[in-house]
């Protein structure tokens, strides 16, 4: 039996952290950056995690991601994107996981990112 420690080396890893600015238009409600957070991402979507009652499907959205420590809005901006919550997924009984399809958003940005 192989050890995965012989396979996998945690070194060659690493670890990502970002802060996430969230608005939602439709509602004009904003979150503080540690509202939120970066679940998955997909081929022209992402999935946050969010408190809930923050948004609902069709709602759009404003996304703005920074590297984590910088701070909204005065750390750099690695990617903006606007889009549509597309679908809702209770995660528990406080927080949801919104799946947003991108909308206007820069593709080398986001290729980048």
């Amino acid at each position: 039996m192989v050890d995965s420690e012989q396979i996998e080396n945690p070194d060659d890893f690493l670890a990502l952290r970002f802060s996430i600015g969230f608005e939602n238009l439709t509602s004009s409600m904003k979150l503080a950056p540690e509202q939120a957070s970066l679940d998955e991402l997909g081929k022209g979507s992402l999935v946050l995690g969010l408190p809930a009652g923050c948004c609902n499907v069709e709602h759009s959205v404003m996304i703005k991601i920074f590297q984590e420590g910088t701070g909204a809005p005065t750390g750099p901006l690695l990617f903006f994107a606007t889009g549509k919550v597309t679908e809702i997924e209770e995660a528990d009984d406080r927080r949801v996981r919104a799946v947003i399809t991108l909308v206007q958003f820069d593709e080398q940005s986001w290729k980048a990112f």
